[in-house]
């Protein structure tokens, strides 16, 4: 493995202490509900939680995986018969992290494997990829996510999440420096025009990264070599991957969730809850809950943190300033119409439900109707405290309407 120099320990900001006025009772009792969540409910990254927790329930490390550990980024939990199957389970589980976990990966070379970063590195070319990675671009072509050709930009732009100060933050920040905007928009240009570059799919899990000669002298000239990488949407994948083997192989009572919003319940005989956040002065708050039991795939895209690995994309600045991964690619800005915005599906895998999420979350207005016209998708958010959702009977509490 050849390493682009980034380190495998992500930079993380303290945590502040924040006050809240004495006028918002209600709030000041949810946010104190929300941090009771969040410190004993990490494992689910302060989304779901389970309504009547039996005794047989762990969680299933992979341990680390080619030098990287994946226990914080992805959460495995799973309610064990007994310590032998939870054995088998824990070993399984790492083999699949093992096979998944390379292929999306944008900043590493593997011997052998034509993952992210070896595409990136021969535009223009016939490659072979992994089924497994060519589904993965099927359903990214099918969604038109642009998002994940703004790579030049990004590779630049992550690097405002690990800034010490708000000075080093702006360094990077297209909103702030001019030579970043002009950057930003150069590339976006290139990004949204499929004449430019695109991953083009021709069959037998064959690819070729098409980029034209100008765009790749500019990225050239620019020092970048990252025309696509999935950081928005990949751990979905990982996810559906992961689930589809583990029920394949006759495990049934589990759920995978990770950091940045994605989860997959394969757990029918359990009900749960599942918090829709809202923010008020730059905090976050639980709004609502809603309930639900059986299988559901779900993302959740937002803009706040619920762990420290979210310090590795969203930077909040002293004076407010709020800065996220989610870039639109039409102008290589982050986007978002809401602080927090859920998709989810009884029938779907994760990524189609991620997909769709991130194409409404990114754009103005949520494009709503777009995922209301598609049978088996439902969302639901939290507006001024408001809740609005598509599901008819939906069991939802919604704790602040009248605050």
């Amino acid at each position: 493995m050849r390493s682009s120099g980034r380190s495998n320990e992500p930079y993380v900001k303290p945590v502040k202490s924040i006050e809240l006025s004495e006028k918002h009772i209600g709030l000041r009792f949810v946010a104190f509900i929300l941090a009771i969540v969040v410190a004993i409910g990490a494992l689910t990254f302060g989304v779901i939680s389970l309504l009547n927790r039996g005794s047989g329930w762990r969680t299933v490390n992979g341990g680390k995986i080619r030098g990287f550990n994946y226990d914080e980024e992805i959460v495995f939990e799973y309610n064990a018969k007994d310590a032998g199957e939870f054995k088998r389970l824990q070993t399984l589980y790492s083999s699949l992290l093992d096979r998944v976990a390379p292929l999306f990966d944008a900043d590493n070379e593997y011997e052998g494997i034509s993952n992210i970063y070896y595409i990136n590195r021969h535009p223009n070319e016939q490659i072979v990829i992994d089924e497994l990675l060519y589904s993965a671009f099927e359903v990214i072509d099918k969604y038109d996510l642009r998002s994940v050709y703004t790579g030049p930009f990004y590779e630049e732009y992550k690097n405002l999440f690990f800034s010490y100060n708000d000075d080093d933050a702006e360094s990077f920040d297209p909103d702030v420096n001019k030579d970043v905007k002009e950057r930003a928009g150069k590339i976006a240009a290139f990004a949204k025009d499929k004449n430019s570059v695109q991953l083009k799919l021709l069959g037998k899990n064959t690819v070729t990264l098409y980029v034209s000669g100008e765009y790749e002298n500019y990225v050239k000239e620019i020092g970048s070599s990252s025309y696509i990488d999935l950081w928005l949407i990949k751990n979905a994948f990982i996810i559906d991957y992961c689930a589809d083997i583990i029920v394949g192989s006759g495990y049934y009572g589990g759920r995978l969730s990770s950091f940045d919003g994605y989860l997959r319940v394969f757990d029918k005989g359990n009900e749960y809850t599942y918090n829709v956040y809202d923010m008020s002065a730059g905090k976050a708050y639980v709004s609502a809950d809603m309930t639900y039991d059986g299988v559901i795939s779900a993302a959740n895209p937002r803009v706040f943190p619920l762990s420290r690995l979210d310090d590795t994309r969203i930077y909040v600045y002293e004076d407010g300033r709020r800065k996220t991964s989610y870039l639109d690619p039409k102008t290589c800005s982050d986007r978002y119409f809401v602080p927090c915005f859920t998709v989810y599906s009884y029938s779907e895998k994760c990524a189609e439900v991620a997909a769709k999420a991130l194409v409404s979350f990114i754009s103005e207005d949520g494009t709503l109707g777009y995922i209301e016209r598609v049978e088996g998708f439902e969302y639901v958010y939290s507006e001024n405290f408001h809740v609005k959702h598509s599901e008819k009977n939906l069991k939802i509490k919604n704790y602040l309407k009248e605050q």
